[in-house]
């Protein structure tokens, strides 16, 4: 899919090459930026209320997310409907890729993304958008995250939450963004589905950038350095994790370090409970170098603490 509006030297992938090397450095292409603000004028942002109601949510949805959406999760991000969803994908037809009427859907080229968010005209906050799509996965995961049920949550809720902070000037919301990173990267159920998902060496450098984040005057982020110290151990072991094979390697794992885990400062049930089930190995009747399976560590993982609801209020998206 592309622009049927616009000339065909706009599609031509040497022109859009070039574009995307001027992007590298920056700055959009002059041609570019005029043929897409000529495109949206002639059609989606004509209607002001529309546009601002409908178009612009939608657009700006899918050019924040990092691979494309079905039409349920952007129905979800969105609080809308799915006929309302549906006819304004319809209306935004040249701009988008995806099959009417479930998706996937996305964005037809990137420098249109990055088109939309350096128009000031247009009124696309980015940094809104990011905490939509990230309180949004929060929601759907319940507090308990699985690969299997919230793929895209546990591939990248982490990297929306990293891009508001950035993006973000305000003391509040950096404030709540940085506390539902480390809740979130304290999680014992979203670490264990990252890593299932072969995600380790981009969750090492994800945890890397939330240390690093904070701010000058105040303390590291509790529980973050102990889950880094964790990955850091446990890193080749990990990156080679076959789960359907040995599905209880990182509990182990989380066994063999809860030492370094309390040191560290990490006040997690579950590393709490290794500890003790560790420790207290012999005199429960428990050969001291059993397995450690995840089930024996239930109890500490459905307490509630894990996700405090007042981190889950504190990132929900005022609309």
């Amino acid at each position: 899919a592309g622009l049927e509006a616009l000339p065909d030297d706009i599609r031509d992938s040497s022109h859009v090459a070039q574009a995307d090397k001027a992007l590298a450095f920056g700055a959009l292409a002059e041609p570019l930026t005029s043929a897409y603000q000529s495109a949206l004028n002639r059609t989606l942002s004509s209607n002001l209320d529309r546009w601002q109601a409908s178009y612009r949510p939608l657009l700006a949805v899918l050019a924040v997310a990092r691979v494309p959406l079905s039409v349920h999760q952007v129905v979800g991000v969105l609080e809308s409907t799915k006929t309302e969803v549906v006819d304004s994908l319809r209306a935004a037809a040249q701009f988008v890729t995806g099959n009417l009427p479930d998706g996937p859907f996305g964005l037809f080229h990137p420098t249109f993304a990055e088109y939309l968010f350096r128009d000031p005209e247009l009124g696309v906050d980015a940094a809104d958008f990011h905490r939509r799509m990230a309180a949004y996965f929060i929601e759907e995961s319940q507090g308990r995250w699985s690969a299997a049920d919230n793929p895209y949550g546990v591939r990248h809720t982490v990297y929306h939450l990293l891009s508001a902070l950035r993006l973000t000037k305000d003391r509040r919301a950096r404030e709540d963004a940085s506390a539902t990173l480390t809740a979130l990267l304290t999680t014992y159920s979203f670490i264990e589905s990252r890593i299932r998902c072969g995600d380790i060496e981009e969750l090492r450098l994800e945890v890397e950038q939330v240390r690093s984040q904070r701010a000058p005057a105040s303390e590291e982020p509790v529980g973050v350095r102990a889950v880094a110290a964790i990955l850091e151990r446990h890193a080749k072991t990990l990156a080679a994790w076959n789960s359907e094979g040995d599905p209880d390697l990182f509990a182990n794992c989380v066994r063999e370090s809860a030492g370094i885990a309390i040191a560290a400062g990490l006040d997690w049930p579950l590393i709490r409970t290794a500890a003790t089930t560790h420790d207290s190995a012999a005199g429960n009747g428990t050969a001291s170098g059993e397995t450690l399976r995840s089930a024996d560590l239930a109890p500490a993982l459905e307490e509630p603490d894990e996700i405090p609801d007042e981190v889950l209020v504190e990132v929900s998206v005022q609309r």
